[in-house]
C-alpha cells in the first residue's frame, strides 16, 4: 500500500465536510486516504482503517459532536494519537466543524476551527495550519523545485540523525530522501545509499547502495564519490579494487571532501595498492589538516618521526603534530607522547611525570594499552613508589578493557603479592 500524506477521519454524518477537507488538501498537492474514496464494497472496514493509519504520515480528525460519540472515530483518533506520541506520525490535527468541546486529552492539541466562517476563509485557515506542520509535496512551481528538494532532504537528515525536535526514524528518513531523490537531489540519493550501505532501517544491500551512490556521483556529489571509494577499498558488494578506490577518493578530494584527502594519505603511507610514498602521504595529510581534518595530525607525526621515503626526519615537527592530535583526543597520539617521555626518544629528555600525564589521559578515555602502562609505572617505580597492588589493579582493568597481553602481567603480580 502506498504511503500518503493524510488520513482524514470523520463520521458519516460529516461526510460532506470531510470530502471538502480532502479536496482542499489534494488541490494543494497533498495525498489523502479517506473512507469515501478508498474503501470499496467488500473491503474489511477495520482492516482498511488500520492500513490507512499505518500508511499515512499525518492525521486529520473532522471533529463534531457526532465524531465524539462515534466509537469507530474515537478508536481511530486514539490509534493516531498513539502513533503521533511515539513519533510514527508527524502531525495530528483536529479540525472542528462545529463548536463542540474536545475531550481533555485532545483539547491540548493544536487544532483549527472552521465553523462560523465562509469556505474561502475556512480553506485558508486549514492550509495555514497544515503548511505550518507538514511540508507541501506537490505541486511546486518549477522555479522552486530545487529548493524544495533540498528542504525534503534536510528533513530526511533530521530523521536520520534525530535532531531538530524529532526522534531518529530511519523509515521517515528514507521516505523524505526518496521524495527528494525523485526531484534529482544528489544528496538524497547519497543518503539512500548510506541507508542501504549500513542497513539503517532496511536490509543491508551493497548493490542498492552502490546504485544510489553512482547516481549521485554522476551529479558530482562528493560524498557519494567518497563512499564509492570506501566500497571498492573494502570490497563491500564489489570486487576489491584499490585503484578504483583511489580514483574515487581523488575525485571526491578535488570536490572538497576533506576525509578523502586523509584516506589518500593513508594509502600512500601504508602502500595500499601503490608504492609507499611518504612525501605524497604528507602532502595529502597537510591538505587535510589545512581543511580542518584532525585525523591526519597523528599520521603527520608518524611521518616526521620516521623520516623516510622523501621526508626528512624532524622530531620537533613530529612532536608538534602529536601534541595537536592529543589536544583533539587522539588516543594513539597520547600513547606515543607517553612513550617519548618515558623512553627519552624523539629528541626529548626522560620525564616520568609527563609520560604519566599522557598515558593517564588516554587511559581515562578507555585506551586499554594506556591503562596497562599505568600498571607498569607502579610495578617498576617509574616516577612513583613501587606498589604492586596498584599495578595489579591497572593490569586487571586493562584486561577487562580487552588488552590481550594482560594475563601474563596479572599472573606475575599475583605471585609477587601472594607467592
Amino acid at each position: 500500500m502506498e504511503r500518503r500524506d493524510f488520513f482524514v477521519s470523520y463520521t458519516n454524518r460529516d461526510r460532506v465536510w470531510a470530502q471538502w477537507v480532502a479536496n482542499v488538501l489534494r488541490n494543494n498537492g497533498y495525498t489523502v486516504y479517506m473512507q469515501a474514496t478508498d474503501i470499496k464494497p467488500g473491503d474489511d472496514f477495520l482492516e482498511k482503517m488500520e492500513e490507512f493509519l499505518e500508511n499515512s504520515g499525518n492525521f486529520i480528525a473532522v471533529w463534531s459532536e457526532g465524531y465524539s460519540k462515534s466509537k469507530y472515530c474515537m478508536n481511530e483518533l486514539r490509534a493516531a494519537y498513539h502513533q503521533w506520541h511515539n513519533g510514527r506520525m508527524e502531525c495530528l490535527l483536529p479540525v472542528r466543524i462545529e463548536n463542540h468541546p474536545m475531550k481533555a486529552l485532545y483539547a491540548a492539541l493544536v487544532h483549527v476551527d472552521l465553523f462560523d466562517i465562509d469556505k474561502v476563509a475556512a480553506g485558508k485557515t486549514l492550509m495555514d495550519a497544515v503548511r505550518e506542520k507538514v511540508p507541501r509535496l506537490v505541486p511546486v512551481p518549477d522555479n522552486e523545485q530545487e529548493e524544495y528538494a533540498k528542504m525534503l532532504y534536510q528533513r530526511g537528515e533530521d530523521y536520520y540523525h534525530g535532531r531538530n525536535g524529532v526522534q531518529r526514524d530511519y523509515a521517515k528518513a528514507r521516505d523524505y530522501y526518496e521524495r527528494a531523490a525523485v526531484k534529482g537531489n544528489a544528496d538524497a540519493l547519497c543518503g539512500l545509499g548510506v541507508l542501504y550501505d549500513n542497513g539503517n532501517g532496511v536490509q543491508r544491500d551493497y548493490a542498492k547502495a552502490r546504485d544510489y551512490y553512482e547516481r549521485a556521483a554522476v551529479k558530482g556529489n562528493a560524498n557519494a564519490l567518497f563512499e564509492l571509494g570506501v566500497l571498492y577499498y573494502g570490497g563491500n558488494g564489489v570486487q576489491q579494487d584499490y585503484a578504483k578506490a583511489r580514483n574515487y577518493w581523488e575525485e571526491a578530494a578535488a570536490k572538497g571532501k576533506t576525509i578523502a584527502l586523509y584516506r589518500l594519505g593513508r594509502i600512500y603511507q601504508e602502500g595500499t595498492g601503490v608504492r609507499v610514498d611518504y612525501a605524497k602521504a604528507r602532502d595529502y595529510y597537510e591538505q587535510a589538516v589545512a581543511n580542518g581534518d584532525t585525523l591526519a595530525l597523528y599520521h603527520l607525526g608518524q611521518i616526521y618521526y620516521s623520516g623516510r621515503n622523501g621526508v626528512q626526519q624532524d622530531y620537533a615537527k613530529s612532536r608538534d603534530y602529536y601534541e595537536r592530535a592529543a589536544e583533539d583526543g587522539d588516543m594513539a597520539a597520547l600513547c606515543h607522547l607517553g612513550y617519548l617521555y618515558l623512553s627519552g626518544a624523539g629528541g626529548v629528555d626522560v620525564d616520568y611525570a609527563k609520560a604519566w600525564k599522557y598515558y593517564k589521559w588516554a587511559a581515562d578515555m578507555g585506551h586499554e594499552f594506556a591503562i596497562h602502562m599505568l600498571g607498569e609505572f607502579y610495578e617498576n617505580g617509574l616516577g612513583v613508589s613501587i606498589d604492586y597492588a596498584k599495578a595489579l589493579g591497572y593490569y586487571q582493568e586493562a584486561y577487562d578493557a580487552g588488552y590481550g597481553n594482560a594475563p601474563a602481567d596479572i599472573e606475575r603480580l599475583r605471585k609477587k603479592l601472594y607467592g
